[in-house]
């Protein structure tokens, strides 16, 4: 220790050592292969949740869907039978007398009469050429126009629904007449399972004599 001394006054100076510790801390290498691992397992799980998340959506959205196509071939079928069976009471209601021409299983022929000569016929069944499974109305001479005998209206086209039954039968002579109108289609598209729709009605003929 050494002291200096000014003016008659003596100063010393003292040197203290800092002694430091150094400590070692110990860490894990940080590599790239390391996230590449976790990522991989990450993005695996997600696709997982993601796959189990969408089949359970999407067994109820296709029953949905086959349902309303059901539903909605259906309603087409029963519409098509109800407009066929509405345009035939129409003109009956307005006739004066009618004529009932078989035409082989389950098809048949009906020719109305009126006074003013504006009748009309009707042809429907699976057994006319060129108008399978259909449901057709002529003019009251049942032949149609020109050389292929088109009809004045097709009512039930055949694609969509098909007529699989038109039985016309006598109950009144000229007076009240039963038609049965038998009209399928597919219940789902591609699927060929058939569903039918049965409408049966008696008709009277205000007019008749």
């Amino acid at each position: 220790m050494k002291g200096l001394t000014v003016n008659g006054l003596q100063f010393t100076a003292s040197h203290h050592r800092s002694h430091h510790l150094s400590s070692t801390v110990h860490r894990t290498p940080y590599t790239v292969n390391n996230r590449r691992g976790v990522t991989l397992i990450e993005a695996l799980i997600t696709l997982i949740i993601a796959g189990i998340a969408f089949f359970g959506l999407a067994v109820p959205f296709v029953a949905e869907r086959a349902f309303w196509g059901s539903g909605k071939a259906q309603a087409e079928s029963q519409r098509d039978a109800e407009m066929g069976l509405r345009a035939i009471a129409r003109v009956a209601r307005q006739s004066i007398s009618y004529e009932i021409t078989p035409s082989g299983v389950n098809s048949s022929q009906i020719r109305f009469h009126s006074s003013a000569g504006v009748g009309a016929c009707f042809k429907g069944g699976p057994n006319f050429p060129g108008n399978v499974n259909q449901l057709s109305m002529y003019d009251e001479s049942c032949i149609g126009a020109g050389p292929g005998g088109v009809p004045a209206a097709v009512l039930i086209d055949g694609n969509r629904s098909k007529v699989r039954n038109f039985s016309v039968t006598e109950i009144t002579d000229d007076r009240i007449v039963r038609i049965r109108l038998e009209v399928t289609h597919e219940a789902i598209v591609g699927s060929g399972r058939q569903e039918d729709e049965v409408l049966e009605t008696e008709i009277f003929l205000r007019n008749g004599t």
